[in-house]
């Protein structure tokens, strides 16, 4: 799920940070984001568990 999530977000904003900031950071942000958004499946999935 999170790596799904990540590639939908990196497909949007990709074009937007390379247009700002040029292609040298792009690489950096998506290395941090993918680590942030590592957790959000099994969040995601106890969330479910809890409202069944």
């Amino acid at each position: 799920m999170s790596e799904t999530l990540a590639k939908c977000a990196r497909a949007v904003i990709e074009p937007l940070l390379i247009s700002h900031f040029g292609e040298g950071v792009t690489e950096e942000v998506w290395v941090i984001f993918y680590k942030d958004t590592s957790g959000v499946s099994s969040e995601l999935n106890s969330v479910d568990r809890d409202n069944a």
